[in-house]
């Protein structure tokens, strides 16, 4: 009886990842369709597709998370959610010391898509529902599915495996925010670009954070670090 309602409440748990990573997609396309341009249809292909096999990722990763000793929900009360606060905050700030020193990294064909400023509150939105949609696709999903093949395949240990798969998902998510379909940041897909895109960064960053403390504290850091992006931006315009 114990363990039914154990696996109830995985599967409960599983269940709500999935609607706030759908959620977070679904929101992020409607902000998207009224203030980003040059969004193509290839790019919005592209990003559906995309989606949908992160989606995918996601009850597997869901499964093998705690086979590689990550903890994918593990708050329990307000000390550890302070916690997760504090560690998202520093995280959050490393992550744009990172995103800031390669932007200004000058590399060609890169154009903006961004076509009308979004309004503060907009883009808090938006930076909230970016944080459930790519942390639950990018790092539970195709991090912790990455990591666990290889630890399969490679035999490497488990550390080795998990920070390989680390900088592979975190280059598919710097070459996908790279080609527009998330962002609105549009170049001819490149080497160069995909290492000095912010995003590649970020996601280093942020894998590490899914790593070593949870997914909550992911989540945190990346809604706090768009969060502040978006609220700098904003205050640099009305200068």
């Amino acid at each position: 009886m114990a363990n039914t309602r154990e696996a109830d409440h995985r599967l409960a748990k599983l269940v709500v990842l999935i609607a706030l990573a759908i959620a977070g997609q679904l929101i992020a396309r409607w902000i998207a369709g009224r203030y980003v341009s040059n969004l193509g249809a290839p790019a919005q292909h592209l990003s559906f597709a995309v989606d949908a096999i992160l989606l995918a990722c996601v009850p597997f990763g869901y499964l093998l998370a705690p086979r590689l000793s990550i903890r994918v929900l593990p708050l329990l009360d307000a000390g550890d959610l302070r916690r997760a606060l504090f560690r998202a905050l520093v995280l959050a700030l490393v992550s744009m010391a990172g995103a800031l020193l390669v932007s200004t990294i000058h590399h060609p064909n890169t154009t903006s898509g961004i076509s009308a400023p979004i309004p503060p509150p907009l883009a808090i939105v938006l930076a909230i529902a970016a944080a459930f949609r790519e942390e639950i696709e990018f790092r539970l999903g195709l991090l912790t599915v990455l990591g666990w093949l290889l630890h399969k395949i490679a035999r490497e240990n488990r550390s080795a495996s998990l920070w390989s798969a680390n900088v592979a998902q975190a280059i598919a998510f710097g070459a996908l925010h790279q080609v527009a379909g998330f962002t609105g940041r549009t170049s001819t897909l490149s080497l160069t670009g995909v290492v000095l895109e912010p995003r590649t960064i970020s996601g280093i960053v942020l894998g590490y954070a899914y790593m070593k403390y949870g997914l909550e504290t992911a989540i945190l850091a990346h809604a706090i670090g768009d969060s502040t992006i978006f609220a700098l931006a904003a205050s640099l315009r009305g200068v």
